[in-house]
């Protein structure tokens, strides 16, 4: 992968880190997921007023694009009801990237070498670790877990589908899936979560995946 399309989606990565941490930090939720969704809007209007409107023929891909990022905040919404912010966010944005890969090594075979599927289930197997983790060292509600896994299964991106002209989409997801590094960090600076060992050797481990991608 170029250097350029890594640093476009660890930029992505920590945004949409930021934004969760605000969210599930927020007292009332919905109107946190409202304002960052409405956030977006005059991008949005800068983004057409720039572009112009897509092609008519595009409408049925966007309409199920806006389905699926509704659907995604909604279900993300409500697992943060029954979970914190390093229990819930690992678990949704770690098992994406399993799926995605399941999904091209099905439908074409040949498009990711062994060094890019190691860093793939390096930097899931970390993530996902992390999040259930997380989960054990509370009263284990399987509600937020389904729904977190439920999340992973709507994520969609911006800047990532950028990279995806430039890279596979599944190691562009994985890379992307590092956001969560950003949120233990903003975790242990602005909430004061104790970094553990377990936080510092998943950390690394998640480095070490990054590091194979590239080499891939």
């Amino acid at each position: 992968m170029e250097l350029g399309v890594v640093a476009a989606v660890l930029g992505a990565a920590f945004l949409h880190a930021f934004w969760n941490f605000m969210v599930r930090r927020a007292d009332d939720k919905a109107l946190g997921m409202a304002s960052v969704m409405i956030g977006h809007v005059p991008l949005a209007v800068l983004a057409l007023l720039w572009m112009g409107l897509p092609p008519l023929a595009s409408a049925p891909y966007v309409l199920m694009s806006a389905v699926l990022h509704v659907g995604y905040s909604v279900f993300l919404l409500h697992a943060y009801r029954f979970g914190e912010l390093s229990e819930i966010y690992p678990i949704a944005r770690g098992a994406s990237p399993i799926l995605i890969t399941l999904g091209t090594v099905t439908f074409l075979p040949d498009s990711l070498s062994l060094h890019q599927m190691l860093g793939v289930l390096m930097i899931s197997t970390a993530i996902l670790a992390y999040g259930f983790a997380q989960f054990r060292k509370t009263t284990i509600n399987s509600t937020g877990i389904v729904l977190a896994l439920i999340t992973s299964c709507f994520i969609a991106y911006g800047i990532v589908l950028w990279a995806c002209l430039s890279a596979p989409i599944a190691l562009v997801s994985s890379l992307r899936e590092t956001s969560v590094l950003f949120a233990v960090g903003l975790g242990t600076i602005l909430l004061g979560e104790r970094l553990t060992i377990f936080k510092i050797c998943l950390t690394l481990v998640i480095l070490a995946g990054i590091i194979f991608l590239r080499l891939g």
